[in-house]
């Protein structure tokens, strides 16, 4: 059976699909307002599902040198690149 986290790219189009919740856990990433003592589990989970989902997409695209030193905005630039 197929990993729940792997599974985030439609193998057809290639597309990264974030749900509401991954998507303000990463925007509150860059804000800074991400604090692992006081975030819900839920909060907690939707981040460590973006980590693991960027970095499965950065071991896919052989993106190591691509994604730098931050590989969560790496991730959200593909994203937002791909809803342009």
């Amino acid at each position: 059976m197929p990993c729940k986290i792997l599974s985030f790219m439609n193998d057809s189009t290639d597309k990264i699909i974030l749900n509401d919740q991954q998507l303000s856990a990463l925007k509150k990433h860059f804000k800074g307002e991400n604090d692992p003592f006081c975030s819900s589990d839920e909060e907690r989970r939707a981040l460590q599902e973006v980590i693991r989902m960027a970095e499965a997409l950065m071991f896919k695209l052989n993106a190591f040198d691509e994604s730098g030193d931050d590989l969560m905005m790496w991730f959200f630039k593909k994203y937002k690149a791909q809803i342009k």
